[in-house]
């Protein structure tokens, strides 16, 4: 870890964060990391115009094999309030700092099936879920998500 910080902080140059220690190159919390930096980036670049300022919208961290992170945002004027206010009550609404962590194990379909049909799937299947390093809430996090939970199946015409 210790050598993928100093390879971290040589591509960064200014925009590493500082305090990053090597705990943030693992993998559960790699994306918190690049987080960071996309914040910094983002309050650097907005700080030479002074007429406008940054909303964030949405950040996500999650792993599906390597450590992903997805943000949005609004750049709008000062004297606009209420665009704040209207992407603060969206239902996805996470900043840098508190990113979403869509983590959930592959589940078969019946787990699937049992997931979206009850309000208790955890008693209902009468087993857990395996959590990932990652340490989020499979039931949890499926209930936020379910919708856009992927689902591959196997359709022969």
């Amino acid at each position: 870890m210790e050598w993928r910080l100093e390879a971290f902080q040589k591509r960064l140059g200014a925009l590493f964060p500082s305090g990053l220690a090597a705990e943030g190159m693992k993998q559960e919390n790699f994306g918190k990391s690049l987080l960071h930096v996309l914040r910094l980036a983002v309050q650097k670049e907005v700080g030479s115009f002074r007429d406008r300022r940054i909303v964030w919208a949405l950040a996500t961290h999650y792993a599906d094999g390597q450590a992903m992170v997805t943000a949005a945002l609004v750049i709008c004027k000062n004297d606009e309030a209420d665009v704040e206010d209207l992407v603060k009550s969206w239902e996805f609404y996470a900043t840098t700092n508190t990113p979403h962590r869509p983590d959930l194990p592959a589940l078969s379909t019946l787990e699937r099936l049992t997931m979206e049909s009850n309000v208790d799937a955890k008693t209902r299947m009468g087993f857990e879920l395996p959590k990932s390093n990652m340490g989020e809430n499979p039931f949890d996090v499926f209930g936020k998500f379910y919708r856009f939970y992927p689902h591959f199946s196997r359709v022969e015409l």
